[in-house]
């Protein structure tokens, strides 16, 4: 009995540790769907274009903010929070997040269900310094957990991710292919607590976040954000 829970769990986080080259493919994935994504005012949201990802479980919703932590510097951030007080944004909104699709997967012009997806905030959010640094990936914390961050040196950057209804909003997956038997297994993003802020992350332990999704309607933006 302990040989055979060993082998699960280890199945189960083989993925960690080799986390692009088990990414599945929209058409393996047990959570496909042809449903569209909506956003706050039911319309379908689209790839290319900056929508605030908005938390569905406080009050005031927050939005999701680029900083340092180590440093709290405002140079080239690459930790990917929960915006708050302190994390050097005018407005607890924060900054949008553009979804955009991989060359090998044809979904058209509007985010769907079960499809996966390369996730990045705008460049003008960054700064023009970090305009090859703000693709979502994924950095360890431990064995079990790892954080999303825009850090191109953390060892998975561009990893892609799935949206998904669930309850009142969508969560948003990061989702992997179990090789024995081969399963598709998605790992929800939540928040893992640092150093007093909360970090977007996945893996054991790490409860779903429920977004809403609010277009955001800056020109200026929007260019950054096509080009």
């Amino acid at each position: 009995m302990k040989a055979l829970l060993l082998l699960f769990v280890s199945l189960t986080f083989v993925p960690f540790a080799f986390p692009s080259r088990n990414l599945p493919s929209s058409s393996s994935s047990s959570s496909s769907s042809s449903a569209s994504v909506v956003d706050i005012e039911g319309k379908e949201v689209q790839l290319g274009l900056p929508y605030y990802a908005l938390s569905n479980v406080f009050i005031f919703q927050p939005g999701l903010c680029l900083i340092d932590i180590k440093n709290r510097t405002t140079g080239c951030p690459h930790d990917v929070v929960q915006c708050n007080i302190f994390s050097n944004s005018t407005a607890l909104l924060g900054w949008p997040i553009i979804f955009n699709t991989p060359a090998n997967v044809t979904a058209g012009n509007v985010i769907t269900e079960g499809i996966s997806y390369t996730v990045r905030f705008p460049v003008s959010a960054a700064g023009l310094l970090c305009i090859q640094e703000i693709f979502w990936g994924l950095a360890d914390v431990n064995m079990f957990q790892k954080y999303i961050t825009t850090d191109p040196n953390a060892g998975a950057a561009g990893v892609l991710f799935q949206v998904k209804k669930e309850w009142s909003g969508y969560k948003i997956s990061y989702c992997v292919t179990i090789p024995v038997p081969r399963t598709p297994v998605c790992y929800p993003v939540g928040l893992i607590q640092k150093d007093g802020y909360n970090r977007l992350g996945i893996g054991f332990g790490v409860n779903s976040l429920h977004f809403s999704f609010s277009k955001y309607n800056a020109t200026t933006l929007h260019a950054h954000a096509t080009s």
